[in-house]
């Protein structure tokens, strides 16, 4: 399938979840010309049948073609129609909300739908006031937990950020720091390096596993301690947390700290529920916050594998994989993403 060059077409679907358990949804578009003869498609949570205003053409799980009786589509039309869960499930929240909305013309190209979802009842949407942990506390509200925390009792306002001394100028820990940087911009949760942040203090220990850190946090300033790049990124991730957590004022004390597991994963499923570049990567990005470093990623089941393979190679991009399964570090994934690799390259296969 190729998009169709509509350049002045926008469509949009409107999406919610009504008080008797059901998903209501508008479709509308503002076009020159008003669009016909098309097939709406797009996938839920689980199957679904229509209350009313559309009629299913296909369904196989929670993937969904519907057409309707009066399809015209444009500026100053909208169609309405209304959708419940088989079994009588509810969608709780908006995940349960349609995904990846398409029409599919006549003669195969497409017009991509953009999902507006207002939201779940007020009940359920109304935002929990904003709440930060308390500084004074003996326990360190951290996740995941540290394997050693020590308080002194102090606190250290970090709200400006934190900046670097010429004790980074080493291999690769002052790329970490600038990576956690990064995080956090993209994720506006910044800034976490400034010119006139509280000082941070690097120090090497071999001694150190490769991911094990040490923190020795002090009304003056900061330490990190680690013996590579990866003990100082996960170093950086907890005081990007903790300047969060404690809305700016961290508490002093000693945290020493290493991954409990060797594998700490994520695991997606993309076989027949599609997302779009920019969530996929703004998972690894919480993902990398979590100091998880796998990503599993079922990217397709056998059946569609070979026109994904077209779409990638008609992209432009390196088709680094067809295969079930990825599973790499999160790192490398998110590095891969960034450089436009569609997919990144498999380390390893599940079959």
């Amino acid at each position: 399938m190729e998009a169709a060059a509509c350049a002045d077409t926008a469509i949009r679907m409107e999406t919610w979840r009504t008080e008797d358990r059901q998903v209501s949804c508008i479709l509308s578009a503002k076009c020159d010309a008003p669009i016909s003869n098309y097939t709406l498609c797009f996938s839920m949570l689980a199957p679904c049948e229509v209350v009313e205003g559309a009629n299913i053409h296909r369904m196989t799980a929670g993937y969904i073609e519907l057409q309707f009786d009066n399809d015209k589509l444009g500026t100053g039309q909208a169609l309405a129609f209304t959708l419940k869960y088989k079994s009588n499930m509810n969608p709780a929240n908006r995940s349960w909300l349609p995904k990846g909305a398409y029409l599919r013309m006549e003669d195969g190209s497409i017009l991509p739908v953009q999902i507006t979802p207002r939201g779940i009842d007020q009940t359920y949407s109304t935002k929990l006031p904003e709440q930060h942990a308390d500084p004074s506390s003996d326990e360190l509200m951290l996740v995941p937990a540290p394997q050693s925390w020590q308080p002194t009792g102090a606190t250290l306002d970090v709200s400006a950020g934190y900046k670097l001394d010429r004790s980074w100028d080493t291999e690769g820990e002052a790329d970490s720091t600038e990576a956690v940087e990064a995080l956090a911009d993209r994720n506006n949760i910044g800034p976490f390096l400034a010119e006139d942040g509280v000082p941070l203090h690097f120090t090497r220990n071999a001694g150190l596993a490769e991911d094990a850190y040490e923190l020795t946090i002090a009304p003056d300033g900061i330490t990190l301690t680690a013996s590579a790049a990866a003990g100082a990124f996960y170093g950086a991730i907890t005081l990007l947390n903790l300047k969060q957590i404690y809305g700016g004022t961290i508490p002093c004390g000693q945290i020493a700290d290493v991954p409990r597991f060797e594998w700490r994963g994520q695991h997606l499923d993309c076989a027949r529920h599609y997302y779009e570049p920019e969530t996929l990567l703004r998972l690894v990005d919480m993902m990398a916050l979590l100091k998880l470093n796998r990503f599993h990623w079922h990217f397709c089941d056998d059946e569609p594998s070979v026109w994904r393979w077209k779409v990638i190679r008609n992209s432009g991009r390196n088709p680094a994989c067809v295969e079930r399964a990825v599973l790499c570090p999160a790192s490398m994934a998110l590095r891969m993403a960034r450089k436009a690799a569609l997919i990144p390259r498999p380390l390893q296969n599940d079959w």
